[in-house]
């Protein structure tokens, strides 16, 4: 009981995951863009202490945990529109949204059927079952990067 009131907390800082998966600066700092990554950190900064301001009265802790994730998300987003201007392909092809989606859809699914099926067994049962299947989820994430770095002609021109 003493955690429940970081609850929500948690609940409204995990919509900043799907885009912590990636650093969207790279691209910007590889074609030496670095005033465009320190304007979007400073527009990230100045974004998240207005929406504290304004959110913290009506929403609480809650308030500035979601300041922040939208001040990400608009950092994100502008990482992205320069990067894709830069490149001149479409955001679609910087991010890959489909693959990220199924990925997602499987594993609530996944996530979901185990907490229908573990309901009955203690909490040490279900949440050492739930541990192993984030574990195997983790790996099969990890090796599907992984493989194709390991082909020997990865990274060369056909």
């Amino acid at each position: 009981n003493k955690y429940n009131a970081s609850i929500s907390i948690f609940v409204v800082s995990i919509f900043v995951l799907p885009i912590r998966i990636n650093n969207y600066s790279v691209i910007l700092q590889c074609f030496s863009q670095g005033k465009k990554i320190l304007w979007g950190s400073i527009m990230d900064i100045l974004l998240a202490a207005l929406l504290m301001i304004v959110l913290r009265p009506f929403l609480g802790t809650q308030g500035i945990a979601l300041a922040i994730v939208i001040a990400t998300w608009f950092q994100v987003i502008y990482y992205l529109w320069h990067s894709k201007s830069i490149l001149k392909i479409p955001i679609t092809q910087l991010v890959p949204v489909k693959n990220l989606l199924m990925k997602f859809l499987l594993l609530f699914v996944i996530y979901l059927l185990l907490f229908l099926l573990l309901q009955k067994l203690s909490i040490v049962i279900s949440l050492s079952i739930a541990a192993v299947v984030t574990t195997v989820a983790i790996i099969a994430g990890m090796w599907s990067y992984i493989k194709p770095l390991l082909n020997k002609n990865y990274g060369e021109n056909p």
